[in-house]
């Protein structure tokens, strides 16, 4: 099984679920990542495989953490959503090489 990456919530941020009419536009682009996770995780039911399942789960409460830090007024919330980001990208390209047997 591959190795669980540790996630740190910064304060100020607010709890997923918690979406006012004023934040869905900073929702949209994340709502497209969390599409993603599900169609990777619908590869997945097809081609299953232990080191991406766990990936996909890492790149879904990473995609749930940037979703808290864009609604953040956290000084350093738009730092740490890119950092997120960035290691949700890496996640993503990590699932992709899994199911491809890389």
């Amino acid at each position: 099984m591959g190795t669980r990456k540790s996630f740190r919530v910064i304060q100020g941020g607010r709890r997923a679920g918690t979406d006012s009419p004023d934040d869905l536009s900073v929702s949209a682009d994340v709502d497209q990542l969390l599409l993603r996770a599900s169609k990777l995780r619908d590869l997945l039911s097809l081609r299953p495989n232990d080191l991406a399942s766990g990936l996909v789960e890492d790149m879904e409460e990473a995609i749930a953490a940037l979703r808290r830090l864009e609604m953040s007024a956290h000084p350093a919330a738009q730092r740490r959503a890119a950092e997120y980001r960035g290691l949700i990208a890496e996640i993503d390209a990590e699932i992709v090489a899994a199911l491809n047997g890389v």
